[in-house]
């Protein structure tokens, strides 16, 4: 437990070091930008989560937004891929953008933090 909240400090300070932004909370929603219609296919998209370690997929959707559940307390990094779904079967990947890279793709990176704040102190009294 101790190793994953200074896992988890070390990813906050390099992401406020890079200037990217820190969201709080286990629930966070993300958007992104369509892609121009491809002849025969289908765009779906699959989510991905990085929490420093494991980079793992959560789900998939042909929407332009998703709601990305924060499995447990730690430091994330969101990542979206897109799938291409030709008619004939066959898929296509784009790389995964992630959001704490700057750049075209990600013009204001940012990253994520689920930490529980601690419970106030029980059993207050005078001595």
């Amino acid at each position: 437990m101790k190793k994953l909240l200074v896992l988890g400090f070390i990813i906050l300070m390099l992401l406020s070091l890079s200037g990217q932004a820190v969201f709080y909370g286990p629930t966070h929603v993300l958007e992104w930008d369509a892609h121009a219609p491809m002849l025969d296919s289908a765009i779906t998209y699959e989510m991905y989560l990085f929490d420093g370690t494991t980079q793992t997929l959560v789900g998939e959707t042909d929407l332009l937004i998703y709601t990305f559940d924060l499995p447990s307390e730690g430091a994330y990094v969101f990542g979206v891929k897109t799938v291409r779904n030709i008619s004939n079967g066959e898929k296509r990947y784009s790389d995964i953008n992630w959001s704490d890279v700057n750049g075209l793709e990600t013009p204001n990176p940012f990253g994520a933090s689920n930490y529980r704040d601690p419970a106030a102190p029980e059993g207050l009294r005078h001595n």
